[in-house]
């Protein structure tokens, strides 16, 4: 978490962001001077009991405005371009002679038939 503290502040500040965390601390109060330690602004939401089922440490996720998760392997270094930068598809239909359209959604295509 630490590394992207800098990285992240300043899509944060353009409102561009909004960064959540997750801390497996067991104890709250090591995770509250973690966080003040490494000047971490967002909130860090305490996780004991891995409800998250994270196996690795950290793992970042990228969610749309819309909720959509769009990535769980988000890097600092390509975060702008891949991810701020970037616009997605809630849907995108085409239909071919057969009646068969395409519905793409989380940018995952799934054949779907329509009828007519």
């Amino acid at each position: 978490m630490p590394a992207w503290n800098q990285k992240l502040q300043k899509y944060v500040r353009d409102g561009k962001l909004v960064v959540l965390g997750i801390a497996q601390e067991q104890h709250p109060q090591r995770n509250r001077l973690f966080t003040q330690w490494h000047r971490i602004d967002w909130p860090v939401l305490h996780d004991p009991i891995n409800l998250m089922q994270v196996t690795g440490v950290p793992v970042e996720v990228a969610i749309d405005e819309e909720g959509i998760v769009r990535s769980t392997r988000v890097k600092a270094e390509t975060l702008e371009r891949d991810f701020i930068n970037k616009t997605f598809s809630l849907y995108y239909v085409c239909e071919d002679a057969g009646g068969t359209c395409m519905f793409l959604r989380q940018d995952i295509p799934v054949t779907v038939t329509v009828d007519k």
